[in-house]
């Protein structure tokens, strides 16, 4: 099987991916930009210290290409792991490893771990010793937010470095750079609805490339070296695999992205995130328990009327279903949205708490009782 860093493929002819991956930094967009918001990439790519990284990103941002690019500017002994087969064990030989290393004077080797939003506590927890004593530079790769999927102690060792989704002129440059891997010709229609459709995600771009390249072969006869001409046509969004996946990450970020929206009585935002969620078949009944949750936390005694409307939109989507339910889930958030707001619930509830933390141990007093009260009364006479 071949790793990460591999620079050869079994494959006879590699994937389109592959073959257009950039092999050079002059090559990966967008590598300035970073370089100016994170020095700890300057470390990484320039600099013969350990460095500690994660980046992460959505799918086909360019998250293993950097890491490659990384790896081969250092020229450093690479370890690969993936965080669906690694274990602890696995982790603690190269930490052994490179201390041996280190002390017979061999520069720290580079760690990548792909897909370490999976790792375990108990993983995470293996990984700060070599981390602090700088035994290992260290390159994380996630889809997840690492913010909430890795643990406080793993995050404050590490420099966390966010890959967006590519522009359009950015795509526009790597579909043209694909086509000539691939030797076909593209229209502006063909590329404007790929970049449209990609959603950001290069991977995807260049897969609709490859399958479009591929199905017109195979109408004309034509061999893989021979060119062809692609234009709109010649995209089956029915076959072609486009951007647009979702993170467990933006699960969270476009629900809160919501809730502040109504928070703030932006009702074309709420409209909007309200409709990202339902584009995404979010859980319609994990909507509307946000939405009561929402209607006590943010609104509260100010307008009961809103637990009331809130109580009964998760009701009627429990009797009415999808896709129905969309417009009693609008109608909700239309309401909660416009409604005048108040965090009194909250406010109270935290006062009430913070004195019945201090007071636990006091009795309750007789008068308040009731029956216990008068039956110690009887006893005691």
């Amino acid at each position: 099987m071949t790793g990460l860093f591999d620079s050869e493929s079994d494959l006879s002819v590699p994937p389109l991916a592959q073959r257009a991956r950039p092999q050079r930094l002059s090559e990966f967009f967008g590598l300035e930009r970073l370089l100016k918001q994170h020095a700890s990439l300057n470390v990484a790519l320039y600099d013969n210290r350990a460095f500690h990284i994660v980046l992460y990103g959505p799918p086909g941002v360019g998250k293993t290409t950097l890491a490659r690019l990384i790896a081969r500017q250092r020229e450093e002994d690479v370890v690969e792991f993936s965080a669906t087969t690694a274990s602890t064990k696995d982790i603690k030989e190269l930490h052994l490893k490179a201390k041996t290393m280190v002390r017979q004077g061999y520069r720290p080797p580079l760690c990548f771990v792909d897909e370490i939003h999976r790792f375990t506590k108990v993983q995470q927890d293996a990984l700060l010793a070599p981390l602090e004593e700088g035994t290992i530079s260290f390159i994380g790769a996630s889809t997840e937010n690492p913010y909430v999927s890795l643990t406080p102690a793993l995050l404050s060792r590490l420099r966390c470095i966010e890959l967006t989704p590519l522009k359009d002129d950015e795509l526009y440059k790597l579909i043209k750079r694909a086509s000539d891997f691939e030797h076909v010709n593209l229209s502006d229609t063909f590329v404007d609805k790929v970049i449209k459709l990609c959603g950001g995600d290069a991977r995807a771009a260049i897969g609709a490339v490859e399958e479009a390249a591929s199905a017109r072969r195979k109408r004309e006869d034509l061999t893989a070296d021979e060119p062809a001409q692609l234009d709109e046509s010649d995209i089956d969004t029915e076959i072609v695999v486009l951007g647009g996946g979702r993170s467990k990450s933006s699960h969270y970020e476009l629900t809160s992205a919501l809730i502040k929206s109504m928070r703030a009585s932006d009702l074309e935002s709420s409209l909007y995130y309200l409709a990202r969620l339902l584009i995404e078949n979010e859980d319609p009944r994990f909507i509307a328990r946000r939405l009561a949750v929402f209607a006590s936390e943010d609104i509260g005694p100010i307008n009961n009327q809103a637990l009331a409307v809130a109580n009964a939109t998760y009701s009627l989507i429990e009797k009415v279903g999808m896709p129905e339910g969309r417009y009693h889930l609008t109608h909700c958030v239309m309401y909660l949205s416009s409604s005048p707001k108040s965090t009194q619930v909250k406010q109270y509830l935290k006062e009430a708490l913070d004195r019945a933390t201090r007071t636990r141990s006091e009795p309750v007093p007789n008068h308040l009782r009731g029956s216990i009260t008068e039956i110690e009364d009887r006893y005691r006479q």
